[in-house]
């Protein structure tokens, strides 16, 4: 007798997964073309504009309000109470109960890191390097800003890394001191 229960509620499960969810603004946010930070923009976003929820991609959504398309950092949207404002919206909370034993009020965001792929894919980027390097400081001007700040050195114990060969002799993988802009 279950399984016909839930063989009739497949296909309501399949059209609420085709509606969107909906959220709101929760700062003004920059309404992008493509899920990256130096995309173009598209439009600025009021705070508190709603926005239909199309897809996600780590830490960005794309989102549709006003007509317009594009692309949010998810932490600038509030999802809408349940989730959703659609028809589909109960059904859909309704399957939740019944699948997992639970409402999804609790909300909460992860940002996942690079796939294996984009990892494999990897190319270093030597003109950033570059800025990152002009950005480093002598230890003279690293110790005159550490002295205003009234800042004290403090010597912490090298971490112990297992399978590491023992030369008798402690080795941390700082840079010493010869390494070290001058």
């Amino acid at each position: 007798m279950r399984i016909p229960f839930m063989a009739a509620l497949l296909p309501a499960l399949l059209a609420g997964a085709a509606w969107a969810e909906s959220g709101s603004v929760i700062r003004e946010t920059e309404l992008r073309q493509k899920p990256f930070s130096d995309a173009s923009v598209v439009s600025k976003l009021a705070t508190g504009a709603t926005v239909d929820i199309l897809n996600r991609q780590g830490a960005w959504m794309n989102v549709r309000s006003s007509g317009q398309e594009g692309w949010v950092k998810m932490l600038s949207v509030r999802l809408s109470e349940g989730g959703s404002t659609d028809a589909g919206s109960a059904l859909s909370q309704g399957i939740k109960v019944v699948t997992t034993g639970s409402s999804g009020k609790t909300v909460s965001t992860g940002v996942k890191g690079l796939s294996e792929e984009e990892l494999t894919r990897a190319q270093p980027d030597y003109n950033e390097l570059e800025q990152l390097n002009k950005l480093g400081v002598s230890t003279a001007e690293a110790s005159k800003q550490a002295a205003s700040a009234k800042l004290s050195a403090n010597q912490v114990p090298a971490i112990a890394v297992s399978g590491a060969r023992s030369s008798g002799s402690s080795s941390t993988s700082s840079p010493t001191n010869s390494q070290r802009r001058p």
